[in-house]
């Protein structure tokens, strides 16, 4: 089967927190140059560790927000940001160009 879709897609699958290192060295361009990068449930932690979510807000499943807080944190050192994204308790946030849910 052929996916055909305008945007490039990313989908990653984690099942224990845990971040394979080399997802973590995608951060730029790749994922920066996508018009619209969104997260379902602890996906969350993958984009908030590459700092996808820095200066913006973002949710994830309410058991994460801890863990959530800690990766966009390491995001922003990780991106020179100093700006690391917002962790709100919300179903869904619309940031702008990144989408989150939990």
């Amino acid at each position: 089967m052929t996916l055909h879709s305008p945007y490039p897609v990313l989908s990653v699958f984690l099942g224990d927190d845990q971040l394979p290192s080399s997802f973590v060295a995608l951060r730029s361009p790749i994922l920066t140059d996508i018009p619209k990068n969104s997260s379902i449930c602890t996906g969350a932690l993958f984009l908030g560790t590459l700092g996808i979510f820095d200066d913006r807000f973002c949710t994830t499943h309410w058991g994460s927000f801890d863990l959530l807080k800690q990766n966009v944190q390491e995001g922003a050192k990780r991106t020179g940001s100093g700006r690391p994204g917002i962790v709100v308790a919300a179903r869904f946030v619309d940031s702008v160009s990144i989408l989150s849910s939990c």
